[in-house]
């Protein structure tokens, strides 16, 4: 993050060139063996033409699947605000949105950053937050953000449950990736249409 930081910096002074180069360096490493890039906009990681705003690395850790989630600020396709915003890589029993296990990075918009996991419930279009979810599974690396960059990376384990939900991500799941509004401390409906990826990813 610290070099895409310094990227962005730079790339202020060559603004013709900068998002070009700010997205693929996002990018990097989305080519190697073993790493699976989901993000927005749409289907971005298989698009020469949409480089990715926000984008999610999967890769396998031993027992612990390990995510790195960022995006870019004010790029021309998403044009994302990152303060008091979200951005999020689900895991889908369902194929759809409801039934997922979500990693959500979350910038409050006052220097704090974190990363919680969630859930979106079975049976309608609603994620219930973090409050009633064990965190145990989640370990959070890094969190940061600046005015140009928001970026959470994390360990989560392969198996635990949810409520009544069990996931088992070394099973095949559908990937979300969104982004929305987080105001006073609170997910809002994600504001860019989520992109449900149509392979499915087992770790």
């Amino acid at each position: 993050m610290d070099v895409l930081r310094v990227f962005l910096s730079a790339a202020v002074l060559v603004p013709l060139f900068g998002v070009v180069y700010a997205a693929e360096l996002l990018a990097k490493g989305c080519d190697e063996a073993g790493t699976v890039c989901h993000g927005l906009p749409l289907e971005c990681a298989r698009s020469a033409s949409r480089p990715c705003e926000v984008l999610a690395k999967v890769t396998t850790l031993g027992d612990l699947v390990h995510v790195e989630l960022n995006a870019l600020a004010g790029q021309s396709n998403l044009h994302l605000d990152l303060k008091n915003r979200w951005i999020a890589l689900g895991f889908s029993n369902s194929d759809t949105m409801p039934d997922s296990a979500v990693v959500h990075c979350l910038n409050y918009g006052n220097g704090t950053v974190t990363a919680k996991l969630t859930y979106n419930i079975p049976i309608r279009h609603l994620n219930i937050g973090w409050a009633n979810v064990d965190q145990a599974p989640l370990e959070v690396i890094s969190a940061v953000a600046d005015d140009d960059s928001l970026g959470c990376v994390v360990n989560l384990r392969k198996n635990f449950s949810i409520d009544k939900s069990e996931f088992d991500l070394t099973q095949k799941h559908n990937l979300i990736a969104a982004s929305g509004p987080f105001i006073d401390g609170k997910i809002k409906k994600h504001d860019r249409t989520p992109d449900i990826s149509l392979v499915q990813h087992a770790f």
